[in-house]
């Protein structure tokens, strides 16, 4: 392949490596159910708005477009002042053979090297578009992933809440049938002692919000006690859309969509201009020089000269130089589709992982959770009856309200694990 072909090649490829790395992509499906929650949508806003991650990745990206043009700019020239003589007795002017003189020399690229040499510093330059992409990406998973620990810490405490509820109106129900002789004195203890581990619940699930509260805040620069409001509820994720793609469509989305593989097919554009640098090195370098002499009352004397650097160890240099570059190339290259199998598998993975948390939810919601809603009117009405004691109506409860904080789990699971899909390839 020709110098030239290779330099239009890698001029033809850039810029859509640059639009690749800014739009989405196409046919690519969200599958986060809480995508359009307003808050959400505010918090990533803030933190991508904010975040000094991105600022250190666009001001990388911005010092090496400044590296282009010095990447094809000429060396700088010489310029110095001669004096010279004969060494016999005499002034300027006088002796023939001294004079002042001014020198100026120039190395000049043999033509096309600069311009090779300028592709490889905007190729570089465009790949640093690829790592903003990847912090925004992880930003906005991390937001998702803590704003979905909040929202399940903050259920879990309404659901103890209605526990406790639950258990108080229990005891009170065992008191007044103890003040009667109906209920033993044990039932009333234990309808306590079960009010008693709900607070202590509610503090562990009190600390579990404070650090979710937390995570939030470092994510938006803000002090760590800031208060976070999310008007949405757990629960309600069971009220949109769950997609669930198939895995060839999550990992083709994966794949067109993951920074990472840009950025690994940017890298090949890099080692083709440097391909393309390193087979122009064969080519020899120029200097162009002039100089002019004054000898006083005597004629001035002036010359010009125009050299060359003759690669006499092209064996040993150049040819080895164009032999590395080409090995890059192929590695660039390997490494594309590594990066790509690799973003296939995450997907695939996180989808398995998803549809786990989906199947699990729903049969939560239309099996268990309908059950424990029912033998816990059946129990509690058999109580009221005399013909179950305390234990078992306190047991109907506990199991009801254990197997919907488990529901809220599996919820949790399903925007954990889809927020994986979403940004599948995204590092840990």
């Amino acid at each position: 392949m020709s110098r030239s072909v290779l330099r239009i090649a890698v001029l033809a490829l850039l810029p859509s490596l640059s639009a690749a790395a800014q739009a989405p992509a196409p046919g690519f499906v969200d599958p986060f159910p809480l995508k359009d929650d307003p808050a959400l949508q505010a918090l990533v806003a803030e933190t991508l708005a904010r975040h000094p991650r991105l600022a250190m990745a666009e001001a990388e990206r911005l010092a090496a477009e400044h590296r282009v043009p010095m990447a094809g700019a000429l060396a700088e020239p010489l310029v110095a002042l001669e004096a010279e003589g004969s060494g016999e007795p005499g002034w300027i002017g006088e002796d023939m053979d001294a004079g002042i003189g001014l020198k100026v020399s120039q190395e000049l690229p043999w033509p096309g090297k600069r311009r090779a040499r300028e592709a490889v510093a905007k190729a570089e330059a465009l790949a640093l578009a690829h790592p903003i992409v990847q912090e925004r990406r992880a930003l906005e998973r991390a937001v998702r992933r803590a704003y979905t620990d909040l929202l399940l810490a903050r259920a879990n405490q309404a659901l103890l809440g209605e526990q406790q509820r639950t258990v108080a109106d229990l005891e009170s129900l065992t008191r007044s049938r103890y003040a009667v002789g109906l209920a033993e004195q044990p039932d009333v203890l234990r309808a306590q002692a079960e009010m008693a581990r709900l607070d202590q619940m509610r503090a562990h699930e009190r600390g579990n919000e404070r650090m979710a509260q937390a995570a939030l805040n470092a994510l938006l620069d803000r002090d760590a006690t800031a208060a976070v409001e999310t008007p949405t509820v757990l629960g309600d994720v069971a009220k949109h859309e769950w997609l669930l793609p198939s895995s060839e469509q999550a990992a083709a989305w994966a794949v067109e969509a993951s920074p990472w593989v840009s950025l690994a097919r940017a890298g090949e554009a890099v080692a083709l201009a440097r391909h393309g640098v390193a087979r122009s090195e064969r080519k020899p370098d120029l200097e162009l020089g002039g100089r002019y002499v004054n000898r006083g009352a005597l004629p001035d004397m002036w010359a010009v000269e125009l050299g060359f650097r003759p690669t006499l160890w092209r064996g040993r240099k150049q040819q080895k130089m164009a032999a590395e570059a080409e090995a890059m190339l192929v590695a660039s290259r390997a490494r594309t589709r590594a990066v790509a199998l690799e973003v296939r598998a995450t997907a695939q993975r996180a989808l398995a992982e998803y549809v786990a948390a989906v199947d699990e939810a729903r049969a939560f919601e239309k099996g268990v959770l309908i059950a424990d809603r029912l033998a816990v009117e059946s129990t509690l009405a058999s109580y009221r009856a005399g013909r179950v004691p305390f234990v078992s109506v306190l047991e109907a409860h506990t199991t009801d309200f254990e197997d919907r904080w488990e529901y809220l789990e599996l919820l949790a699971h399903v925007l954990w694990h889809s927020a994986d899909l979403a940004e599948a390839g995204v590092e840990e």
